[in-house]
Protein backbone atom coordinates (compact mmCIF):
# COMPACT_ATOMS: atom_id res chain seq x y z
CA UNK A 1 0.00 0.00 0.00
CA UNK A 2 2.71 2.79 0.67
CA UNK A 3 4.63 1.78 -2.43
CA UNK A 4 1.29 2.40 -4.52
CA UNK A 5 0.68 5.36 -2.25
CA UNK A 6 4.08 6.57 -3.58
CA UNK A 7 3.81 5.71 -7.11
CA UNK A 8 -0.07 7.71 -7.11
CA UNK A 9 2.03 10.64 -5.40
CA UNK A 10 4.53 10.62 -8.23
CA UNK A 11 2.29 10.57 -10.94
CA UNK A 12 0.43 13.40 -9.22
CA UNK A 13 3.82 15.36 -9.42
CA UNK A 14 4.45 14.76 -12.91
CA UNK A 15 0.81 14.85 -14.26
CA UNK A 16 0.75 18.87 -12.69
CA UNK A 17 4.24 19.34 -13.94
CA UNK A 18 3.48 18.27 -17.60
CA UNK A 19 0.03 19.97 -17.35
CA UNK A 20 1.51 23.64 -16.16
CA UNK A 21 4.17 23.31 -19.02
CA UNK A 22 2.13 22.61 -21.79
CA UNK A 23 -0.21 25.26 -20.66
CA UNK A 24 2.72 28.04 -20.52
CA UNK A 25 4.00 26.58 -23.80
CA UNK A 26 0.19 27.09 -25.20
CA UNK A 27 0.23 30.68 -23.55
CA UNK A 28 3.63 31.57 -25.12
CA UNK A 29 2.25 30.52 -28.45
CA UNK A 30 -0.24 32.48 -28.26
CA UNK A 31 2.08 35.72 -27.22
CA UNK A 32 4.14 34.82 -30.41
CA UNK A 33 1.10 34.66 -32.89
CA UNK A 34 0.49 37.33 -34.90
CA UNK A 35 3.84 39.10 -34.54
CA UNK A 36 5.10 39.34 -37.86
CA UNK A 37 5.06 37.05 -41.13
CA UNK A 38 7.96 34.96 -41.05
CA UNK A 39 6.48 32.12 -40.73
CA UNK A 40 3.16 31.77 -40.68
CA UNK A 41 1.91 34.58 -39.04
CA UNK A 42 5.51 34.50 -35.98
CA UNK A 43 8.59 37.03 -36.24
CA UNK A 44 11.43 35.97 -37.02
CA UNK A 45 12.49 36.56 -33.74
CA UNK A 46 9.15 35.29 -31.42
CA UNK A 47 9.49 31.88 -33.56
CA UNK A 48 13.38 31.14 -32.65
CA UNK A 49 11.93 32.08 -28.87
CA UNK A 50 9.24 29.77 -28.92
CA UNK A 51 11.73 26.71 -30.31
CA UNK A 52 13.52 27.06 -27.37
CA UNK A 53 10.97 27.82 -24.81
CA UNK A 54 9.52 24.47 -26.02
CA UNK A 55 12.82 22.62 -25.74
CA UNK A 56 12.85 24.23 -22.42
CA UNK A 57 9.65 22.62 -21.40
CA UNK A 58 10.97 19.41 -22.45
CA UNK A 59 13.85 19.59 -20.94
CA UNK A 60 12.32 20.73 -17.45
CA UNK A 61 9.50 17.96 -17.85
CA UNK A 62 12.66 15.52 -18.16
CA UNK A 63 14.26 16.97 -15.17
CA UNK A 64 10.80 16.36 -13.27
CA UNK A 65 10.40 12.86 -14.60
CA UNK A 66 14.64 12.14 -13.49
CA UNK A 67 14.14 13.44 -10.21
CA UNK A 68 10.81 11.57 -9.21
CA UNK A 69 11.87 8.26 -11.29
CA UNK A 70 15.56 8.16 -11.30
CA UNK A 71 17.19 11.01 -8.59
CA UNK A 72 20.36 9.13 -8.60
CA UNK A 73 21.20 10.55 -12.29
CA UNK A 74 20.75 13.51 -10.99
CA UNK A 75 22.62 13.19 -7.40
CA UNK A 76 25.87 14.39 -9.18
CA UNK A 77 24.68 17.63 -9.89
CA UNK A 78 23.08 18.54 -6.96
CA UNK A 79 25.89 17.25 -5.09
CA UNK A 80 27.96 20.24 -7.75
CA UNK A 81 24.91 23.07 -6.93
CA UNK A 82 25.11 22.50 -3.29
CA UNK A 83 28.62 22.82 -2.88
CA UNK A 84 28.86 25.24 -5.17
CA UNK A 85 26.32 27.25 -2.62
CA UNK A 86 28.27 26.82 0.28
CA UNK A 87 31.02 28.24 -1.49
CA UNK A 88 29.56 31.73 -2.15
CA UNK A 89 29.66 33.20 1.21
CA UNK A 90 27.85 36.09 2.05
CA UNK A 91 27.01 36.23 -1.98
CA UNK A 92 24.19 33.61 -1.92
CA UNK A 93 22.45 36.02 -0.14
CA UNK A 94 22.72 38.63 -2.64
CA UNK A 95 21.15 35.93 -5.18
CA UNK A 96 18.64 34.97 -2.49
CA UNK A 97 17.35 39.07 -2.90
CA UNK A 98 17.40 38.54 -6.58
CA UNK A 99 15.97 35.14 -6.55
CA UNK A 100 13.08 36.96 -4.46
CA UNK A 101 12.91 40.53 -6.41
CA UNK A 102 14.08 39.80 -9.46
CA UNK A 103 10.87 38.45 -10.96
CA UNK A 104 8.35 40.40 -9.27
CA UNK A 105 10.32 43.78 -10.58
CA UNK A 106 9.93 42.04 -14.10
CA UNK A 107 6.51 41.19 -13.92
CA UNK A 108 5.21 44.61 -12.07
CA UNK A 109 7.14 47.04 -13.22
CA UNK A 110 8.22 46.23 -16.82
CA UNK A 111 6.41 46.05 -20.00
CA UNK A 112 7.08 42.18 -19.97
CA UNK A 113 4.82 42.21 -17.22
CA UNK A 114 2.15 43.14 -19.85
CA UNK A 115 3.38 40.76 -22.15
CA UNK A 116 3.69 37.61 -20.19
CA UNK A 117 0.07 37.92 -18.80
CA UNK A 118 -0.98 34.26 -18.41
CA UNK A 119 -2.00 32.54 -15.27
CA UNK A 120 0.45 30.00 -16.04
CA UNK A 121 3.70 31.38 -17.67
CA UNK A 122 2.99 33.66 -13.96
CA UNK A 123 3.11 30.40 -12.19
CA UNK A 124 6.10 28.48 -14.07
CA UNK A 125 7.98 31.40 -13.24
CA UNK A 126 7.10 31.91 -9.47
CA UNK A 127 7.57 28.17 -9.23
CA UNK A 128 11.53 28.61 -10.28
CA UNK A 129 11.69 31.46 -8.04
CA UNK A 130 10.96 29.24 -5.19
CA UNK A 131 12.95 26.93 -6.03
CA UNK A 132 16.55 29.46 -6.86
CA UNK A 133 15.37 31.05 -3.61
CA UNK A 134 15.25 27.90 -1.68
CA UNK A 135 18.55 26.75 -3.05
CA UNK A 136 19.90 29.62 -1.78
CA UNK A 137 17.89 29.54 1.82
CA UNK A 138 19.07 25.91 2.61
CA UNK A 139 22.15 25.83 5.08
CA UNK A 140 22.29 22.03 4.78
CA UNK A 141 25.62 20.94 3.00
CA UNK A 142 24.53 17.84 2.20
CA UNK A 143 21.00 18.85 0.05
CA UNK A 144 20.28 21.18 -2.71
CA UNK A 145 16.95 22.20 -1.06
CA UNK A 146 15.36 20.95 1.92
CA UNK A 147 11.56 21.39 2.90
CA UNK A 148 12.17 24.42 5.48
CA UNK A 149 13.78 26.71 2.83
CA UNK A 150 11.28 25.43 0.02
CA UNK A 151 8.74 26.41 2.38
CA UNK A 152 10.02 29.91 3.37
CA UNK A 153 10.77 30.41 -0.05
CA UNK A 154 7.48 29.92 -1.08
CA UNK A 155 5.95 31.75 1.96
CA UNK A 156 8.54 34.57 1.07
CA UNK A 157 7.96 34.72 -2.80
CA UNK A 158 3.72 34.68 -2.94
CA UNK A 159 3.67 37.29 0.16
CA UNK A 160 6.47 39.47 -2.13
CA UNK A 161 4.00 39.21 -5.26
CA UNK A 162 0.78 40.00 -2.87
CA UNK A 163 2.23 42.83 -1.52
CA UNK A 164 3.62 44.68 -4.83
CA UNK A 165 0.02 43.96 -6.12
CA UNK A 166 -1.18 46.93 -4.37
CA UNK A 167 2.14 49.09 -4.60
CA UNK A 168 2.02 49.30 -8.10
CA UNK A 169 -0.66 51.10 -8.14
CA UNK A 170 1.14 54.23 -6.18
CA UNK A 171 1.71 56.76 -8.90
CA UNK A 172 1.24 60.09 -9.57
CA UNK A 173 -0.75 59.68 -12.70
CA UNK A 174 -3.57 62.33 -12.10
CA UNK A 175 -6.68 60.58 -13.22
CA UNK A 176 -8.24 57.57 -11.86
CA UNK A 177 -6.44 53.94 -11.98
CA UNK A 178 -10.09 52.34 -11.50
CA UNK A 179 -13.57 52.73 -12.17
CA UNK A 180 -14.49 53.33 -8.36
CA UNK A 181 -10.94 55.34 -7.03
CA UNK A 182 -11.81 58.53 -8.16
CA UNK A 183 -15.41 58.26 -5.86
CA UNK A 184 -13.73 56.97 -3.27
CA UNK A 185 -10.76 59.28 -3.03
CA UNK A 186 -13.55 61.81 -2.74
CA UNK A 187 -15.40 60.37 -0.01
CA UNK A 188 -11.69 59.49 2.07
CA UNK A 189 -11.14 63.29 1.48
CA UNK A 190 -14.33 64.89 2.36
CA UNK A 191 -13.81 64.13 6.46
CA UNK A 192 -10.24 66.32 6.66
CA UNK A 193 -9.99 67.57 3.43
CA UNK A 194 -13.25 69.38 2.68
CA UNK A 195 -11.29 72.70 2.31
CA UNK A 196 -9.91 71.62 -0.51
CA UNK A 197 -12.96 72.60 -2.37
CA UNK A 198 -14.45 75.46 -3.61
CA UNK A 199 -17.99 74.23 -2.31
CA UNK A 200 -19.91 76.65 0.40
CA UNK A 201 -18.99 75.60 3.57
CA UNK A 202 -22.59 75.94 5.29
CA UNK A 203 -23.98 72.97 2.82
CA UNK A 204 -23.85 69.15 3.49
CA UNK A 205 -22.00 67.23 1.68
CA UNK A 206 -23.42 64.20 0.72
CA UNK A 207 -20.82 60.81 1.51
CA UNK A 208 -21.36 57.09 -0.06
CA UNK A 209 -19.57 56.14 2.69
CA UNK A 210 -19.50 54.55 6.78
CA UNK A 211 -17.63 57.23 8.93
CA UNK A 212 -14.94 54.32 9.77
CA UNK A 213 -13.69 53.28 6.72
CA UNK A 214 -13.77 57.35 5.52
CA UNK A 215 -11.73 57.79 8.67
CA UNK A 216 -9.07 55.04 7.78
CA UNK A 217 -8.86 56.40 4.13
CA UNK A 218 -8.67 60.07 5.26
CA UNK A 219 -6.01 60.30 7.30
CA UNK A 220 -3.27 62.00 4.47
CA UNK A 221 -5.82 64.23 4.17
CA UNK A 222 -4.59 65.57 7.54
CA UNK A 223 -1.31 66.63 6.34
CA UNK A 224 -1.16 70.12 4.39
CA UNK A 225 0.15 69.84 0.93
CA UNK A 226 -0.98 66.23 0.20
CA UNK A 227 -0.74 65.27 -2.93
CA UNK A 228 -1.64 61.93 -4.72
CA UNK A 229 1.04 60.15 -4.93
CA UNK A 230 0.93 60.17 -0.80
CA UNK A 231 -2.46 59.45 -0.53
CA UNK A 232 -2.31 56.61 -3.28
CA UNK A 233 0.67 55.26 -1.15
CA UNK A 234 -1.49 55.63 2.26
CA UNK A 235 -4.32 53.36 0.96
CA UNK A 236 -2.16 50.62 -0.65
CA UNK A 237 0.08 50.55 2.81
CA UNK A 238 -3.78 50.10 3.95
CA UNK A 239 -4.04 47.31 1.87
CA UNK A 240 -0.55 45.78 3.03
CA UNK A 241 0.27 46.56 7.05
CA UNK A 242 -2.81 45.71 8.70
CA UNK A 243 -2.73 42.23 7.44
CA UNK A 244 0.75 41.65 8.64
CA UNK A 245 0.00 42.92 12.24
CA UNK A 246 -3.20 41.00 12.04
CA UNK A 247 -0.87 37.60 11.32
CA UNK A 248 1.64 38.80 13.64
CA UNK A 249 -0.86 39.28 16.65
CA UNK A 250 -2.66 36.10 15.67
CA UNK A 251 0.52 33.73 16.09
CA UNK A 252 2.30 33.91 19.37
CA UNK A 253 5.51 32.36 19.34
CA UNK A 254 8.52 32.52 21.29
CA UNK A 255 11.38 34.60 21.30
CA UNK A 256 13.83 31.53 20.04
CA UNK A 257 11.17 31.54 16.80
CA UNK A 258 11.13 34.95 15.58
CA UNK A 259 11.69 33.75 12.04
CA UNK A 260 8.82 31.58 11.93
CA UNK A 261 7.00 34.33 13.54
CA UNK A 262 7.83 37.07 11.12
CA UNK A 263 6.97 34.64 8.13
CA UNK A 264 3.90 33.38 9.98
CA UNK A 265 2.58 36.96 9.52
CA UNK A 266 3.72 36.80 5.90
CA UNK A 267 1.29 33.80 5.30
CA UNK A 268 -1.13 35.20 7.28
CA UNK A 269 -1.11 38.08 5.09
CA UNK A 270 -1.30 36.39 1.58
CA UNK A 271 -4.09 34.42 2.75
CA UNK A 272 -6.43 36.69 4.02
CA UNK A 273 -5.59 39.52 1.34
CA UNK A 274 -7.12 36.91 -1.06
CA UNK A 275 -10.73 37.99 0.78
CA UNK A 276 -10.01 40.80 0.74
CA UNK A 277 -11.26 42.48 3.82
CA UNK A 278 -11.99 45.66 4.37
CA UNK A 279 -9.45 47.68 7.03
CA UNK A 280 -11.66 48.99 9.67
CA UNK A 281 -12.65 45.14 9.79
CA UNK A 282 -9.45 44.28 10.08
CA UNK A 283 -8.24 46.75 12.71
CA UNK A 284 -11.11 45.38 14.73
CA UNK A 285 -9.47 41.70 14.25
CA UNK A 286 -6.43 42.73 15.04
CA UNK A 287 -7.41 44.43 18.83
CA UNK A 288 -9.40 41.10 19.30
CA UNK A 289 -6.22 39.01 18.84
CA UNK A 290 -4.09 41.29 20.72
CA UNK A 291 -6.71 40.98 23.58
CA UNK A 292 -6.98 37.27 23.51
CA UNK A 293 -6.42 35.52 27.07
CA UNK A 294 -5.89 39.32 28.65
CA UNK A 295 -7.67 40.61 31.90
CA UNK A 296 -10.99 41.28 31.47
CA UNK A 297 -10.69 44.40 32.83
CA UNK A 298 -8.34 45.48 29.90
CA UNK A 299 -10.46 43.06 27.05
CA UNK A 300 -13.70 43.90 27.72
CA UNK A 301 -13.72 47.35 27.31
CA UNK A 302 -11.43 46.93 24.12
CA UNK A 303 -13.96 44.26 22.90
CA UNK A 304 -16.50 47.12 23.41
CA UNK A 305 -14.91 50.05 21.84
CA UNK A 306 -14.13 47.80 18.63
CA UNK A 307 -17.66 46.40 18.32
CA UNK A 308 -18.72 50.16 18.50
CA UNK A 309 -16.19 51.06 15.57
CA UNK A 310 -17.64 48.14 13.15
CA UNK A 311 -20.48 49.21 13.76
CA UNK A 312 -19.77 52.64 12.75
CA UNK A 313 -17.99 51.40 9.80
CA UNK A 314 -20.70 48.83 8.61
CA UNK A 315 -23.58 48.35 10.36
CA UNK A 316 -23.79 44.55 9.59
CA UNK A 317 -20.15 43.70 11.45
CA UNK A 318 -21.32 44.89 14.67
CA UNK A 319 -21.38 41.09 15.78
CA UNK A 320 -18.18 40.39 14.15
CA UNK A 321 -15.75 41.10 17.02
CA UNK A 322 -17.70 39.81 19.69
CA UNK A 323 -17.89 36.65 17.53
CA UNK A 324 -14.47 36.10 17.32
CA UNK A 325 -13.71 36.71 20.69
CA UNK A 326 -16.04 34.34 22.14
CA UNK A 327 -14.77 31.96 19.89
CA UNK A 328 -11.14 32.35 21.00
CA UNK A 329 -11.59 31.88 24.11
CA UNK A 330 -13.41 28.90 23.58
CA UNK A 331 -10.78 27.97 21.45
CA UNK A 332 -8.44 28.61 24.25
CA UNK A 333 -8.76 25.19 26.69
CA UNK A 334 -8.08 23.56 23.49
CA UNK A 335 -4.67 24.11 24.01
CA UNK A 336 -4.18 22.92 27.19
CA UNK A 337 -6.28 20.19 28.96
CA UNK A 338 -8.98 20.02 26.35
CA UNK A 339 -11.35 21.04 28.81
CA UNK A 340 -13.74 24.02 29.62
CA UNK A 341 -14.62 25.41 32.43
CA UNK A 342 -17.02 28.15 34.41
CA UNK A 343 -13.98 30.84 33.67
CA UNK A 344 -13.63 29.87 30.21
CA UNK A 345 -17.81 30.28 29.58
CA UNK A 346 -17.73 33.05 31.77
CA UNK A 347 -14.87 34.82 29.95
CA UNK A 348 -16.30 34.24 26.19
CA UNK A 349 -19.73 35.50 27.80
CA UNK A 350 -18.08 38.63 28.56
CA UNK A 351 -16.11 39.54 26.02
CA UNK A 352 -19.15 38.42 23.73
CA UNK A 353 -21.64 40.42 25.37
CA UNK A 354 -19.47 43.45 25.69
CA UNK A 355 -18.96 43.42 21.85
CA UNK A 356 -21.97 42.76 21.11
CA UNK A 357 -23.30 45.75 23.25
Amino acid sequence: MPQRSLSLKRLFLFALSAYILTRSLVEFERIAWGTGVWLGQFALTWAIALFFFGLFCLLCLVVVWMVLWSPHRLAGTFRFLSTSRDRLGPVRWILAALFLFLPVYFLQYTFWGKVLHGPYLRILLAGFSCLLLGWALTKDRNSFINWSAGLTALVLITGTYTLFVSLIEVTDYPFSLGWSEGNRLWDYSLLFGRHLYNYPPDKPIIVLLDIGRQFIGGVPFLMRGVNIWQVRLWVALVDVVPYLILGWAAFRLTKDQFGRWILAGIWAFTFVRQGPIHPPLLICAIVVALVWGRPLWLAVPLIAVTGFFAETSRFTWLFAPAMWAAMLELSSPAFQNYQMDKKTWFRAISVGVAGAF
